[in-house]
């Protein structure tokens, strides 16, 4: 990037200091200042507490995959801002993110818009001038107010309901439920994931008064099961259409994967960019399989081989405890295995501890920023030499790495992005490559 482009991010990133602002008014009004392209594209709009970044992006590799022009917006980055923004297997170019950037920001600094409200016009503006057929958006949080909710989506997706972000989506998880299902539209089909009784009650009331047609899991012709999974993660995969099966290795060991491309296939066939159940499944097995080449990035990947590295943003409980499962599932010895993590000090740490404490040792850390969780606050959480006070996350590493075990780097993007910095510096062209 020139000075001038890296001087624009920089003025973008400040505008992190607005904080979150639920609401679509800014939204609404910076897209009108320039020309409503969110009414260009017909839109998959994609909630839940977890899994919603991974359905999106296995999502965008199949259409790809049947020649669909495509864009996906998803947050936040791992290492590059331009990983928001893709199109047709490519990221945002610097050149094209400028020149949108020269359209958006003046009326946005007029308007008052935060870093996230920006970031979603910006989507819309490059999806509409790349003239994609498709776009596949991932909510930043909630769904209701949430600004990627000014999309005309033809399909929507819910993947899970969990308590996260409770100061402002709520306490409880019916309240957490009316605020994902906020996406839902009028006679649009909603694709549903695998729910709590709770939040389920409440998506079929919104269904109802919407007159939207509710696909389940337990409805689908489709259903996927990992039948082996290795080490390393890469993991076997029967997958059914309609009494058909078909088997695939595939890059996603978690455990919710399952469940994630049954919702996967349904959204497909809702589409109609496929000719068959059968092309269907293959065609999801496909984009499952480039995935990773296509910009997934960040759950449970393979960094390092010996001693075995692995990394996952799993922050919350749901997700550290899907994390859990996933890795006794693919063969480590969870008490034996290591941990360095790191948060934000607005995370409800009560609710991660149980999972962390499954670990030989917790390597507590903070990633450079304000808001982050001080170390030694986590390591006081913990028995006396359960947790060792690493500072900072490349320093966490280096110790996990020097003592053999295998090892797991988890917790908030911002950890991610030091761990990907880190292993690109020390260790270069191992399997953490970025694209």
């Amino acid at each position: 990037m020139t000075q001038q482009e890296d001087e624009r991010i920089r003025k973008l990133f400040e505008r992190r200091r607005f904080g979150i602002h639920p609401g679509l008014a800014n939204t609404r009004a910076l897209l009108r200042a320039v020309g409503d392209p969110h009414l260009q594209v017909k839109a998959i709009h994609v909630a839940g507490t977890n899994g919603k970044g991974g359905l999106c992006h296995v999502l965008y590799s199949t259409l790809l995959q049947q020649g669909v022009s495509v864009g996906l917006f998803t947050s936040p980055h791992i290492v590059d801002f331009r990983e928001r923004f893709r199109v047709d297997g490519r990221m945002i170019s610097p050149e094209e993110l400028d020149n949108i950037l020269d359209q958006v920001l003046p009326p946005a600094e007029e308007i008052g818009c935060t870093f996230f409200e920006i970031s979603t016009v910006i989507a819309f503006v490059f999806f509409a001038q790349q003239n994609v057929s498709h776009s596949i958006l991932e909510t930043g949080m909630g769904g209701r107010l949430d600004s990627t909710n000014v999309c005309v989506p033809v399909v929507t997706a819910i993947t899970g309901i969990g308590l996260d972000h409770t100061d402002f989506l709520g306490d409880t998880l019916a309240k957490v439920a009316a605020e994902k299902a906020g996406i839902m539209k009028s006679k649009v089909p909603v694709v549903i994931g695998q729910l709590p009784a709770e939040a389920a009650d409440v998506i079929a009331e919104h269904a109802r008064e919407l007159d939207v047609e509710v696909l389940t899991r337990e409805q689908s012709g489709y259903s996927f099961c990992a039948v082996k999974r290795e080490l390393s993660g890469s993991t076997q995969y029967e997958a059914t259409a309609y009494g058909d099966a078909q088997t695939a290795v595939l890059p996603l060991p978690g455990s919710h994967w399952p469940h994630l491309l049954t919702m996967t296939c349904d959204i497909v066939e809702k589409l109609h960019v496929c000719s068959s159940e059968e092309s269907v499944v293959a065609s999801v097995l496909a984009g499952a399989q480039r995935c990773i080449a296509d910009g997934y990035m960040g759950r449970m990947q393979l960094m390092y081989k010996e001693p075995l590295v692995m990394l996952d943003i799993a922050h919350n409980e749901q997700s550290l405890v899907n994390l859990v499962e996933t890795i006794a599932q693919c063969g480590w010895d969870v008490p034996n295995t290591q941990c360095v993590f790191g948060v934000m000090a607005d995370k409800d740490l009560a609710n991660v501890l149980p999972q962390l404490s499954q670990f030989h040792t917790v390597f507590s850390c903070a990633p450079p920023l304000d808001r982050a969780l001080d170390s030694d606050i986590l390591v006081g959480k913990f028995p006396a030499g359960k947790a060792i006070n690493a500072q900072t996350v490349s320093n966490a590493i280096k110790l996990a790495m020097q003592s053999g075990r295998k090892t797991v780097i988890c917790g908030s993007f911002f950890v991610a992005e030091q761990a990907f910095h880190f292993f690109h510096k020390h260790y270069p062209g191992k399997n953490h490559d970025h694209s």
